[in-house]
């Protein structure tokens, strides 16, 4: 047996520990945009696969037997490419999941299915807290009225009105609390990706009565069942999974 896990997030890591607790022989890929990843203690690659023959091609080279997809709630590219080049090899998959925030009581929502919505939605002249990652920040760019807190993992290079933070999580409640007093922060803008390591400004902008801004994930109608770490590692030992693993491979 030897495991593909698509990854580059916190459950991925909490997985992979796992994986080497059980002795599951196993490689953690992450999609490589930052320039200084987190260092890891077990197998890990940065970087693409040129598409999902790409990937179905590196499945069949390195002789993998299973595909764990643990990738960011809204890599919905390398989802679908995952998926596909399973499919080609005709190997077993299962994503991992992570649940979506739900809002804490009180708390003001205003969520959106696109960016060119949420962006024209926001209130003139506001001084908005922007954590969306560096891929979306040219979406706010047309909004000269607004004041922008960026936080980003690494430098995002993009010309926002405003301020920009370079930080890892996770975040802390007192400290986001903190953040947006300071900051005179009107409104929160995020993506709903879930996980407790961000989390904290979600329930900080509902502690100061701030709207949140955000945006939903779409539903890719995936048929592969969601599971947590537990899940998985069941699913990796059963045998009647590894006698249809090795049929899929000989196929």
């Amino acid at each position: 047996m030897k495991v593909l896990v698509l990854g580059g997030t916190s459950e991925a890591h909490e997985l992979c520990l796992a994986l080497r607790g059980a002795g599951i022989d196993f490689l953690h890929s992450r999609a490589g945009v930052l320039e200084n990843p987190t260092a890891l203690p077990y197998p890990h690659r940065d970087g693409g696969f040129g598409g999902a023959e790409g990937l179905a091609d590196f499945l069949a080279a390195e002789g993998f037997t299973h595909v764990v997809l643990a990738t960011h709630p809204f890599a919905r590219r390398i989802a679908a490419h995952a998926r596909r080049a399973a499919e080609i090899r005709g190997l077993p998959l299962r994503a991992l999941d992570r649940a979506p925030w739900l809002p804490p009581p009180g708390a003001d929502w205003r969520c959106f299915a696109c960016w060119d919505d949420l962006v024209d939605a926001l209130p003139r002249c506001a001084r908005v807290f922007l954590t969306v990652g560096r891929k979306p920040l040219g979406a706010f760019l047309r909004r000269t009225d607004l004041w922008f807190l960026v936080r980003v993992i690494e430098p995002s290079g993009v010309p926002v009105r405003g301020i920009e933070i370079v930080a890892r999580p996770p975040f802390e409640h007192e400290g986001e609390v903190a953040l947006m007093l300071h900051h005179r922060i009107d409104c929160l803008v995020t993506r709903n990706s879930g996980g407790p390591l961000t989390r904290a400004k979600i329930d900080a902008a509902a502690r100061l009565g701030l709207p949140v801004y955000l945006l939903q994930r779409e539903d890719d109608g995936a048929p592969d069942a969601s599971a947590d770490i537990p899940e998985i590692i069941a699913w990796l030992r059963a045998p009647s999974l590894r006698i249809s693993s090795s049929e899929g491979q000989g196929a």
